[in-house]
């Protein structure tokens, strides 16, 4: 009989004229060993603190620099405002003519999360070329640190997906 310690390391060739495998039966008197292999067990190890939450489910948006003094039903415009504002300074306008792509409306998402210290951290871009999406991310990449938002009345992680529109002609 097999320990549950012994790993065995002999093996035998299987001749071809042998019949198909078929597992054994552990409970059936069979001198064959059959090894079950157990999972560990499931544990929810998330930290709650580590959450991220949206612009929808916070209790205080992010601060925008510039936005310290505004009323707090006037600090989610404020923040937008000067997002869309920071992103029109920034972008490079004149990439979207230069790769050649159709004439038409274009939108490039840039998906980041503002941390709880006011960090910036990109998760994922995309957009109609690579380029546009490097550019995206470049942009979000230079925006200023932020004071987080708030949750409970404390600062919580948010996530933030921004569209940028431009127009090719």
């Amino acid at each position: 009989m097999i320990k549950p310690t012994e790993i065995v390391t002999t093996a035998q060739p299987i001749p071809d004229d042998a019949p198909p495998f078929k597992p054994t039966d552990p409970e059936a008197n069979n001198p064959t060993p059959t090894v079950v292999a157990k999972r560990p067990p499931v544990v929810d190890v998330e930290d709650p603190e580590d959450f991220i939450d949206d612009i929808k489910t916070i209790d205080e948006v992010p601060v925008f620099p510039g936005c310290e003094k505004a009323k707090y039903k006037d600090k989610k415009a404020c923040f937008e405002r000067k997002l869309r504002k920071f992103v029109g300074r920034k972008f490079n306008k004149s990439l979207a003519p230069q790769l050649g792509l159709a004439s038409g409306k274009k939108r490039i998402f840039v998906e980041f999360i503002i941390t709880k210290t006011g960090e910036i951290t990109i998760t994922n871009a995309s957009a109609p070329h690579k380029k546009l999406e490097e550019e995206g991310m470049r942009v979000v990449k230079r925006l200023p640190k932020m004071i987080a938002g708030k949750k409970g009345g404390k600062a919580v992680n948010m996530k933030y997906m921004l569209p940028i529109n431009f127009q090719v002609q």
